[in-house]
């Protein structure tokens, strides 16, 4: 926990690396149980994502590498960015919209509110990926502002 915000302070293609292992292993998980893809995406272990794991050992490994590989960049690098603007939310939600994800799936993704009644996991997957893809699309510097919030998020949960 306490190298995520060393880890967010990685050059660009450290960083980049994180999120591409991230949204390879939301893609593994939403093929396998949606359920677990939401778990996944909201950062909550079970029982049943440890025996992912324990079958996916080569996504596990480089899930690992790539943050070990952003720890040891952002010691040496020590990246200075500023936060995520509000235009730079701007453009994603733009890009999330844009990617077919209504008001409520946005805000689940970006706020972490959950709607009455909930959205199903089936589509909540999906949405983590087009939500993966959209921050991928944005121009440089929006994205890697986001990337490295997203990382230290991470490494919180």
């Amino acid at each position: 926990r306490a190298r995520g915000g060393v880890a967010a302070r990685a050059g660009p293609q450290a960083l980049s690396k994180i999120i591409e292992t991230q949204a390879a292993t939301l893609a593994a998980l939403s093929v396998l149980d949606r359920g677990l893809c939401v778990d996944f995406l909201f950062g909550q272990s079970s029982k049943g994502f440890f025996e992912f794991a324990a079958r996916h050992p080569g996504l596990m490994a480089r899930m690992a590498s790539a943050a070990i590989d952003a720890i040891a960049d952002g010691e040496k690098n020590k990246v200075a960015r500023k936060p995520p603007t509000e235009a730079d939310f701007n453009l994603l939600e733009t890009a999330l919209v844009m990617g077919g994800l209504s008001k409520a799936e946005i805000e689940a993704l970006l706020d972490g509110r959950h709607p009455d009644p909930p959205i199903p996991d089936e589509r909540l997957c999906e949405a983590g990926g087009v939500y993966l893809d959209g921050m991928k699309g944005l121009p440089e510097e929006p994205r890697l502002r986001l990337y490295a919030l997203a990382v230290e998020l991470m490494a919180k949960m």
